[in-house]
């Protein structure tokens, strides 16, 4: 068998997260905060801080706010927007920390709209219930960078350009890493680690406003045996 490094360019992490968008930068900030000395790696196929779909929203968040909304109903608005094909454990989850995170935005920077002392929210498309909270200034642009700000401040290790196509697996079947590509020099790497997190974008037949969902990090965990649910779920 080929060593690694005649394959192409090796690199080693504690933990490599395959996607730069939302999810990947905040997969990067949260094992940072809890173990600082981690190895952390992010790979994109774009420029990480620009990539993923978040960047070009508007950067709207739904919030629940425990002293103004009711969780049960917000629950059932989301499910119901879903035909009820959602977890709604999964969806009372979020809610319930989605005030935490934008506390945590806060602290990275990013201001949002106040008025009366509360947050501003508008109701969220198609729902009934369920309200967004937004930044006036900055959008999705500014939310991504700010993100990219803090993985960095917290020393992650960044590599855009570079689209991941399948995991490592060690003699016992268990993630080690993945290989990629340079998509702008065709290099081939190699990317080792204890630990891999897939945070690439999904694929979805109910996503009729998205185009640009290839379905790549859910096919490299379907193909190593993960279990893959929620293609139903916006």
């Amino acid at each position: 068998m080929a060593r690694l490094e005649s394959l192409g360019k090796v690199h080693n992490a504690d933990v490599l997260i395959v996607g730069g968008g939302l999810a990947g930068l905040w997969a990067a900030i949260r094992a940072l905060q809890c173990r600082p000395d981690l190895s952390v790696l992010v790979v994109d196929a774009a420029y990480i801080g620009k990539s993923g779909h978040a960047y070009f929203a508007q950067g709207q968040l739904v919030t629940w706010l425990p002293e103004e909304d009711d969780l049960d109903e917000w629950v059932e608005d989301v499910a119901r927007g879903n035909e009820w094909l959602c977890p709604q454990d999964m969806v009372e989850d979020c809610l319930k920390n989605s005030l935490a995170r934008i506390e945590d935005h806060e602290r990275f920077g990013i201001r949002y709209h106040r008025r009366k002392g509360t947050y501003w929210r508008q109701l969220c498309r198609g729902l009934t219930k369920v309200k967004l909270i937004h930044s006036p200034r900055i959008g999705g642009q500014g939310m991504m960078l700010a993100l990219r700000g803090e993985a960095l401040r917290l020393g992650a290790r960044l590599m855009s350009h570079v689209t991941a196509l399948d995991l490592l697996r060690d003699s016992r079947g268990a993630a080690a890493g993945a290989v990629g590509m340079g998509i702008r020099d065709g290099v081939f790497h190699v990317f080792r680690a204890k630990s891999t997190v897939l945070c690439t974008n999904t694929f979805s037949f109910r996503s009729y406003f998205v185009y640009d969902q290839p379905g790549s990090g859910p096919v490299m965990a379907y193909k190593a045996g993960a279990r893959v649910r929620n293609a139903e779920f916006h």
